[in-house]
């Protein structure tokens, strides 16, 4: 899956490696993913890291842009949900 913010060069590539788990990379935005999330810019994406905005919302406003295989976004939102609850929010 693929995470990128409008007009940024820079995107990144999480994928699942059998020897480290799930990992992240930057990436080219023309590398192929089977599914992507793109924010429609850096504070929409701080937002929606500190678990700030309403998903649904944010897709009918076009803050984010959902493409591909929405089941592997469906998990990782699932993950990111219980992983918010253990960990500190990150200051933006």
């Amino acid at each position: 899956m693929s995470v990128k913010i409008d007009g940024s060069e820079s995107a990144f590539l999480i994928t699942f490696e059998t020897e480290h788990g799930w990992i992240y990379k930057t990436c080219k935005k023309e590398d192929l993913a089977n599914a992507s999330l793109t924010f429609k810019n850096h504070i929409i994406a701080c937002e929606a890291a500190k678990g700030m905005i309403d998903p649904w919302d944010a897709l009918i406003n076009g803050d984010i842009l959902l493409a591909g295989r929405i089941t592997m976004l469906d998990k990782l939102g699932y993950v990111s949900r219980m992983v918010q609850k253990e960990i500190p929010r990150p200051p933006c």
